[in-house]
């Protein structure tokens, strides 16, 4: 028999309540969700890494505070239904993606300065898509750390209320833009999805072009003065380059993109497929800001929720800095990056 101190260590590394291990009978499935969720019949779950088993258990647990908590502050929660769109037509949902969230190409092209200044990589790009679909359409959009990105590179919950999204904070800022348009199409045509398990579902075939077509229309793209103004169907790093940026998008998909719609060579990306190698960032949730690394993982509809209803006295202190893993010290700076 483990003394105290011992079955709490059991517990933080099996990341359970000490009560967990007092149970007489051990629970055929600790979370059903888990196993009910999928719908399609491609995913066995018993492939799963523990590391992805906690994390979907996690943001499914940080849903249900979200709901408990805007139930509390009588908050109206949102209807992710009346987005819901019953077609595998690529164009119609891309056109029905970019109506709801409401954002023309001009202003998704604008991004690509930020405080102006050029961010190549980007971050904020990245960061305006997921504020957009969680203030806009109410999905909780989170990041997981210390997940394989051959396991997952994506996944997300349908729920009629707040559906997750949760993306690997391993990925580049290029891949999980990609993979949140990905997600949402998963979404709108109502069912729940991990992504990458398998690559010839139909489904995921559908989802991966709705994607690529959202993020750069093949109507845009051929009016493009690059593309226009370009007198062959070979193209360099640096001219994928400038063109992506316009997008957001990594200069893969913009290369798959100029293919799909005959501007370049269809031998093209494998010629370039050596350059388009992307290395995990390692250090996706390690160093830096605390507050910022939260945000990330958290998401800001959920981060804004909880200072809320703290700075409201819904929620005691000890259950703000559970519920937002940060310390009272950092409100003030949360404060200022969630609202400023």
């Amino acid at each position: 028999m483990p003394a105290w101190n011992q079955l709490c260590d059991i517990s933080r590394y099996f990341k359970r309540p000490t009560a967990f291990f007092f149970r007489e009978k051990f629970p055929k499935h600790i979370n059903p969700e888990l196993i009910e969720y999928r719908k399609s019949d491609n995913l066995n779950l018993n492939n799963i890494s523990p590391a992805l088993t906690i994390g979907i258990m996690e943001v499914i647990s940080r849903r249900d505070t979200f709901l408990e908590i805007m139930g509390e502050m009588h908050r109206p929660l949102t209807s992710f239904s009346q987005y819901r769109l019953n077609s595998e037509n690529i164009p119609q949902l891309s056109r029905h993606i970019r109506e709801i969230l409401n954002v023309d190409l001009t202003e998704q092209k604008s991004w690509l300065y930020n405080n102006n200044r050029k961010d190549t990589l980007h971050y904020n790009f990245l960061n305006k898509w997921k504020e957009i679909l969680s203030s806009k359409l109410g999905v909780l959009v989170f990041e997981i750390p210390k997940v394989d990105l051959k396991e997952m590179r994506a996944l997300c919950i349908y729920y009629d209320k707040h559906p997750i999204i949760l993306l690997n904070g391993a990925d580049s800022p290029n891949g999980r833009i990609f993979s949140l348009f990905h997600e949402l199409t998963h979404l709108i045509i109502g069912e729940s999805a991990i992504c990458d398990v398998d690559k010839n579902n139909s489904k995921e075939w559908l989802c991966n072009n709705v994607a690529a077509e959202f993020l750069v229309p093949k109507e845009d793209l051929l009016k493009n003065p690059i593309v226009l103004n370009k007198n062959s169907n070979e193209w360099s790093k640096q001219e994928l380059k400038d063109l992506s940026n316009e997008y957001g998008v990594s200069k893969e998909s913009l290369l798959l993109r100029l293919i799909h719609t005959g501007k370049a060579y269809p031998n093209s990306y494998e010629i370039l497929k050596k350059d388009f190698k992307f290395k995990s960032n390692k250090k996706s949730f390690g160093g830096g800001s605390p507050v910022l690394n939260q945000i990330k993982y958290h998401g800001t509809l959920y981060s804004r929720l909880m200072l809320n209803a703290y700075e409201n006295g819904v929620i005691s202190s000890v259950e703000f800095s559970q519920n937002i893993n940060l310390r009272l010290k950092h409100v003030d700076e949360l404060t200022e990056q969630l609202f400023m």
